[in-house]
């Protein structure tokens, strides 16, 4: 993390920039075509973006130096958009396809993704990028940064000044579903069992107490990672 002190830091939106003056780099603000002739020409150190992004321009030919926050990664979603008057106005049954469509799509996307980013990662180390994750102590760091707090609090001041009611809970809306969606990639007791996904290991374990009537818990574990 000391490594982006001094270095000249492209990122896309002011609370992105404002995350990367934080780490000591100088954020960097041009436009996306330009970044590409940016990173050759060493106007720039880096571009601070999803990976899908810079490996679909081909920026990793001219930065083939990639350090990756996984659990950071967010994937471009597709949106559509209405609003509350013409959703209101529709029949309930419409509705109710409409939100059991966009979930069934979540749930499919979300796999798609997860092959998208291995298999970006398997090419860019097969022409030779140096391809290196930051450990759990480095995302931790960046998490602690102050400038995020800071962001969250002018977040929910203009969400205020342009009428939401109750930013805060959606702000930690959005911040609980990141979290519990951590926390069921990397804690052993959240994950999916590996013979059925839909039950977690927690709830499995709960299962075998009430059917043995003994108190049991998982005393060890291995784990085996691929790909990395």
């Amino acid at each position: 993390m000391a490594d982006f002190k001094g270095k000249r830091i492209r990122a896309s939106s002011r609370w992105y920039l404002s995350l990367l003056e934080g780490l000591g780099a100088t954020p960097v603000s041009i436009p996306w075509g330009d970044c590409y002739m940016s990173l050759q020409t060493k106007a720039v150190d880096g571009v601070f973006t999803n990976n899908d992004a810079i490996h679909r321009v081909k920026l990793d030919e001219v930065a083939p130096n990639l350090y990756i926050f996984e659990e950071l990664w967010i994937p471009t979603p597709y949106l559509v958009t209405i609003n509350t008057k013409k959703w209101n106005g529709l029949p309930e049954n419409i509705r109710k396809g409409i939100e059991k469509a966009a979930a069934v799509a979540e749930e499919k996307f979300s796999v798609a993704y997860k092959t998208m980013f291995d298999d970006i990662i398997g090419e860019q180390k097969k022409l030779g990028y140096t391809v290196k994750f930051a450990t759990k102590e480095e995302i931790a760091t960046f998490m602690a940064l102050p400038d995020i707090e800071k962001n969250k609090q002018t977040w929910v001041k203009e969400a205020k000044e342009l009428g939401a009611k109750n930013p805060e809970a959606v702000l930690e809306k959005i911040v609980t579903g990141k979290m519990e969606k951590f926390y069921s990639e990397n804690c052993l007791m959240e994950q999916g069992f590996i013979k059925d996904p839909d039950t977690k290991v927690a709830d499995l374990l709960q299962a075998k107490i009430a059917e043995l009537g003994e108190n049991m818990k998982v005393a060890r574990f291995t784990r085996y990672e691929l790909g990395k």
